[in-house]
C-alpha cells in the first residue's frame, strides 16, 4: 500500500505504521543527561540512564529506553598499536532489536573512529568515543570522548521543524578540548597536582609558604648569572630581574642577557662594582640592563651626578678645584705665582654682600691695600657656611681685588694672607 495515515477509527496497524506518528523527529537523545558514558572500572564503562530516538527511514523510527545504569564490557587494548571503540545503540533491523553495544575499532597507528553502520539491516547512533592505548589495561575519563552532542553520529533529539542543530557546538568544544590536551593540560595537572598537596596536611603553613613564594617571587624574576672570559650573562627572563653574582665586575667587562649582548648602567652611569656571591637587582627592557643601586657607579660618573664634571682627572676650578695634580699647576692655574713665598701681611674682616636679583648670584667687590712689596699674590678663605667662592680680579702694587660670591646676601667673614714670590 502505497498511501498511510495513522492512526484512524476501525484500521488495523502494526509497527511501521505507528511509526509514522514520529515519522518528522531527529535521531539523537532526548537530553544532555541522558546515556551519559563514564568509566566502570578497569575494562568497564557504564552507560546512564536515558531515552534516544533512531529515526532510520523518512517514514519512521523507534525509541530505545536505558532505565538503569548499564555496564559494558570493552575488548582488550592492542599491545602495539591505539584504537577507537564506540559505544553505539543499534537498532538490529534483522534481530528487531535495540540496545547499546560496542563496537570495536582497528587499531593502527593513526587510530580511526568506527563508523555507525546505517543500511537496511542496522540503524546506530554513537554516544560517546573512547581511546585504547595500546598495552592500556584501565579506562580512564581523559579516555573517554562524548559524542552525544556531534549530529553527524547523534545529536539531540527534536521534531524535524524546529531541530537545534548541535554540530556547531559540538565542534567547537571538541577545537577547545582538543586544543587544551596539546597545550594546556600539562601545565594544569602540574598546578592540580601541586595545589593538592597544599591543601593537605598543614594546610595553613603550606598555604603561607605559598604567599611567601608569590611575595618573593611575584614582584621578581629569577634570573642565572655567569661569566665567561669579560662577558657577564643573564639568563631568564621577565622585566624586573634578581641574580646572584658568581663572579665579581672588573674593568673592562661587559653584559648580555640570554646569550645576546647589551649595555649596562647602574643608575646614571657605568656599572663599577658588582661583588660576587651577592644579590643584585635590576631591569632589563629588552634593550639594556639597569642595576640602579645595587652596582656601584664610576668615579666620573659619580662626580658629573654631584655637578663636579665628568671626569676622572682633577677637579675643575669651577667646581672648587685646582684643575691640576700637582702644586706648580695649581698655583698656576689660580694665578699664583710660583717659588719662594714670604708671608707680608695677613688679617681678617667681614663683607657684606648685598641682596642680588638671581638667587645664588650675590656677589660684593672687595679692593684690600696693604702697603707691603710689590708683586704679591693673595689668597682668601671664609670660615662661614654661605659663602661660594672668591675671584681674583687684579694684583696691583698697593693691594689685591676679589669679587666675593655668596648663596644668600648678608655679612660674609673673610681671612685673608698677602704673600710675596
Amino acid at each position: 500500500m502505497a498511501e498511510k495515515s495513522y492512526p484512524l477509527n476501525m484500521t488495523e496497524y502494526d509497527a511501521t505504521d505507528a511509526q509514522l506518528w514520529h515519522a518528522t523527529r531527529t535521531s539523537g537523545v532526548y537530553a544532555m543527561n541522558h546515556l551519559a558514558v563514564k568509566p566502570g572500572g578497569g575494562m568497564l564503562v557504564a552507560l546512564s540512564t536515558g531515552v534516544a530516538w533512531l529515526a532510520h527511514s523518512m517514514f519512521g523510527g523507534v525509541v530505545y529506553a536505558n532505565t538503569l545504569d548499564l555496564s559494558l564490557t570493552l575488548p582488550y587494548a592492542d599491545a602495539t598499536l591505539d584504537r577507537y571503540d564506540r559505544i553505539m545503540i543499534r537498532y538490529d533491523v534483522v534481530a528487531n532489536t535495540v540496545s547499546a553495544v560496542v563496537r570495536q575499532g582497528v587499531a593502527a597507528s593513526s587510530p580511526q573512529k568506527p563508523a555507525p553502520q546505517r543500511d537496511g539491516f542496522a540503524y546506530e547512533i554513537c554516544v560517546a568515543s573512547i581511546l585504547r592505548p595500546k598495552g592500556a589495561t584501565e579506562i580512564g575519563a581523559q579516555h573517554i570522548v562524548d559524542e552525544r552532542m556531534n549530529a553527524e553520529v547523534c545529536g539531540l533529539m527534536s521534531d524535524g521543524v524546529t531541530r537545534l542543530d548541535t554540530q556547531a557546538f559540538y565542534q567547537q568544544i571538541t577545537s577547545d578540548l582538543a586544543y587544551f590536551r596539546g597545550t594546556q593540560q600539562a601545565a594544569f595537572l602540574a598546578w592540580f597536582a601541586d595545589m593538592r598537596d597544599t591543601l593537605s596536611g598543614d594546610v595553613a603553613g603550606n598555604l603561607l609558604d605559598k604567599m611567601q613564594e608569590i611575595k618573593t617571587d611575584g614582584a621578581l624574576n629569577v634570573y642565572t648569572h655567569t661569566k665567561t672570559g669579560k662577558v657577564h650573562n643573564f639568563s631568564g627572563s621577565g622585566v624586573n630581574g634578581r641574580a646572584k653574582i658568581t663572579a665579581a665586575f672588573a674593568a673592562g667587562d661587559t653584559f648580555a642577557v640570554n646569550g645576546a649582548a647589551c649595555p649596562a648602567y647602574a643608575g646614571a652611569g657605568a656599572v663599577a662594582k658588582l661583588p660576587a656571591g651577592h644579590w643584585a637587582t635590576f631591569v632589563y627592557d629588552g634593550t639594556m640592563l639597569d642595576f640602579g643601586g645595587d652596582a656601584d657607579i664610576d668615579a666620573a660618573s659619580q662626580r658629573s651626578a654631584m655637578g663636579l664634571g665628568n671626569t676622572t682627572g682633577p677637579l675643575p676650578i669651577a667646581n672648587g678645584g685646582t684643575g691640576a695634580s700637582e702644586g706648580m699647576g695649581a698655583r698656576a692655574n689660580l694665578g699664583l705665582k710660583n717659588g719662594a713665598e714670604t708671608e707680608i701681611q695677613r688679617g681678617s674682616l667681614y663683607v657684606t654682600v648685598p641682596s642680588s636679583s638671581t638667587p645664588g648670584l650675590a656677589y660684593t667687590y672687595f679692593y684690600w691695600q696693604f702697603s707691603g712689596t710689590p708683586c704679591v699674590t693673595a689668597t682668601v678663605r671664609t670660615s662661614v657656611p654661605n659663602k661660594r667662592f672668591v675671584s681674583l680680579n687684579g694684583v696691583d702694587p698697593a693691594g689685591v681685588s676679589f669679587y666675593v660670591y655668596a648663596d644668600t646676601s648678608g655679612p660674609v667673614y673673610l681671612e685673608y694672607i698677602a704673600v710675596k714670590n
